[in-house]
């Protein structure tokens, strides 16, 4: 028994690494997202040394998070995707855009330089209007999107 659980985390392993999404490998294996999370999570002791190392502010755009923040995996192939050198404190939106792949998604940073965070969301008719603000600046900017979740690039 310990044997054939120890194969089927190796083989979850492998599809992570090889880019497969929580929910794909979930799905393969009749167990839940959270559940394969949980598989790729650092120990509470790195997690706490990590927010320690940041002084519990996103590595990225410098939002202050505490405890609250994201451990983010630099690398996932790297040898030991855990190493406390390979995981870095990131705020929420910095690292939902870390893991948006080129052409999904909006990259908006601010006319100050700085990225912009998903600040909240409204609606307009059928259109979901998807709030930004800049960390640094404290500037708004909105921009419309369709109910279903695709993207125009239209301000609102």
């Amino acid at each position: 028994m310990r044997e054939e659980t120890q194969e089927r985390n190796k083989e979850i392993m492998e599809l992570r690494f090889a880019g497969l999404s929580y929910r794909e490998i979930g799905d393969k294996f009749g167990i839940s997202k959270q559940r394969v999370q949980q598989m790729f999570s650092p120990p509470t002791s790195v997690r706490r040394y990590v927010v320690e190392r940041a002084n519990g502010k996103c590595e990225v755009c410098g939002i202050q998070r505490g405890n609250k923040g994201d451990v983010h995996h630099r690398d996932i192939q790297h040898e030991d995707f855990n190493d406390i050198a390979n995981l870095q404190l990131l705020c929420r939106s910095c690292h939902m855009q870390s893991h948006e792949l080129p052409g999904k998604g909006i990259q908006t940073t601010c006319d100050c330089g700085a990225k912009m965070h998903k600040a909240g969301f409204g609606f307009s008719g059928k259109y979901r209007i998807q709030r930004y603000r800049c960390p640094t600046c404290g500037k708004v900017l909105q921009r419309k999107a369709e109910s279903r979740g695709i993207y125009n690039n239209n301000a609102a």
